[in-house]
């Protein structure tokens, strides 16, 4: 039962990554933080495709295939530099959820465009995960105050989610651990020409030892839950790993208390109830109603 306690790690090490990534992002400027960041992962990317053995397959990647991951991985440096940018102006305990928005977005999206149906109950989940969500994004007391957060996130979100569908209409025959680290690589490059050109470089005298090493930490927590899952994908059940995933979002919260201070209203509470309620609902195999009336 060793995966089940990979797939808690993978859980946990991903609650982390957006509270480090925070407190790493300070004074640096969201885009040298996210190209830092960027930076990191993709060599710890690298790292663990050669680990696995797949880099050699690289040659066998069709034309096709590497039109949608260049576009996919440009959309996944835009997504990086948007919530590099909405963890600058605002609370992290409220961004996250955003993410879970764009989850459900890719979910629709998906099922529509590719003719895979959804069951009611998973309607009621989606609205659940809306809701909640809704509930836990309140008012930002970051420094530029308002809503830019909010603007960024969703931004991040859209991204994210326009990479995932890049990727399952256009990129076929390929390795997913590759294509995750193309597209590491690809979305490494974009955040870099944006800091060159941008002059974000210049902010390098602003960095701290201590804001580098939580960069580099944010970059290891997200590679070693990357790590964690892809262990529990193939010694554990894919099934009972995407409940316990689920649990990101209460361990990314507790973070945010804990280490950054943020506050939990009971308005976010329950919005985080009714959140991680409507995202297991989204993940079960069978119908919650056919389990309560059969």
């Amino acid at each position: 039962m060793i995966w089940y306690v990979y797939a808690w790690a993978a859980a946990i090490l991903g609650g982390c990554v957006a509270g480090l990534l925070k407190l790493g992002n300070r004074k640096s400027g969201y885009k040298l933080a996210a190209g830092i960041w960027s930076l990191a992962i993709m060599l710890l990317a690298c790292g663990l495709i050669r680990y696995l053995g797949v880099g050699n397959q690289i040659g066998s990647i069709g034309s096709r295939s590497w039109i949608f991951l260049i576009f996919s991985g440009a959309a996944l440096g835009g997504s990086w530099i948007c919530l590099c940018h909405a963890l600058e102006c605002g609370e992290a305990l409220k961004i996250t959820p955003i993410g879970r928005i764009a989850l459900v977005t890719i979910i629709l999206l998906s099922r529509w465009l590719f003719g895979n149906g959804i069951r009611i109950d998973q309607y009621v989940a989606i609205i659940f995960v809306i809701i909640g969500a809704i509930l836990m994004i309140t008012k930002s007391n970051g420094r530029d105050g308002g809503y830019v957060w909010l603007g960024q996130g969703l931004l991040a979100g859209g991204f994210y989610c326009l990479a995932r569908l890049l990727t399952r209409y256009g990129v076929s025959g390929v390795n997913t651990y590759l294509t995750w680290g193309i597209q590491i690589v690809i979305a490494t490059i974009v955040i870099w020409i944006i800091v060159l050109v941008t002059g974000g470089h210049h902010n390098f005298k602003a960095v701290s030892f201590l804001e580098g090493i939580f960069l580099c930490l944010s970059a290891l927590a997200a590679a070693a839950a990357f790590w964690f899952y892809y262990h529990c994908k193939i010694t554990g059940s894919n099934y009972i790993l995407s409940l316990i995933l689920q649990a990101t979002i209460v361990f990314s919260s507790i973070f945010s208390c804990l280490f950054l201070r943020e506050k939990m209203t009971t308005k976010a509470l329950i919005g985080l109830i009714l959140l991680v309620i409507g995202l297991l609902l989204l993940q079960m195999e069978t119908s919650i109603f056919t389990l309560l009336f059969t």
